[in-house]
């Protein structure tokens, strides 16, 4: 996801990202689950949000790394949150489960420690919130899997792109700004989630 955002701007990295329900409904599908069709359309509609944020039109420097990173990051989130479900209904800890993935990002983070270490007190204020608020949602996340499926919070997660839209329009400057193709993906996004989850029938 990191890698992602530094390919493309935040929001567009974020509604790119959302392509983890697509992903999430393919895993539920191979499973057994039904595809309602809600689910459907929730789906395509997070599909055209990630078409808009892309930009191919727009000359917004879309690359297939940023691509390629980002329907990455889609498929490992949805892996994620299927293997943390797994975890829950074996008796695992949510606590334990953000210990487990942060100590498995030191791992393999370990011969660019040093760098780290140095970004870290070189920039400590943004680095840390960053650190926190991720570890945060990571807890949130799984919490949220104690009491609902897959399907539901994996959808619901993807948020982001409205939140960061919204963060960019008033902290963002010059090409970090969210243009009309990314009002109109978290649009998208938005309603693709609500269907998804069950919150629009």
């Amino acid at each position: 996801m990191y890698a992602a955002t530094s390919a493309l701007t935040a929001s567009g990295a974020s509604v790119m990202t959302a392509s983890s329900a697509v992903f999430s409904v393919a895993i539920g599908a191979a499973m057994g689950e039904a595809v309602t069709w809600n689910v459907a359309l929730g789906v395509t509609a997070i599909v055209v949000a990630v078409y808009l944020a892309s930009g191919w039109s727009a000359g917004s420097g879309l690359t297939a790394r940023g691509l390629g990173l980002g329907l990455a990051t889609g498929l490992a989130i949805a892996t994620s949150v299927a293997i943390i479900k797994l975890g829950d209904l074996e008796g695992g800890s949510p606590g334990l489960g953000v210990i487990i993935a942060y100590l498995s990002g030191v791992m393999a983070l370990s011969p660019r420690l040093r760098e780290a270490v140095r970004v870290l007190t070189s920039r400590s204020r943004p680095v840390i919130t960053m650190g926190v608020s991720a570890a945060a949602g990571q807890l949130m996340r799984y919490l949220a899997l104690t009491a609902l499926g897959v399907e539901v919070v994996t959808p619901l997660q993807n948020i982001r792109p409205i939140a960061a839209t919204f963060l960019l329009f008033w902290l963002g400057s010059g090409s970090k700004r969210p243009a009309a193709r990314h009002w109109a993906a978290a649009a998208a996004a938005f309603v693709g989630v609500a269907l998804v989850s069950g919150l629009i029938r």
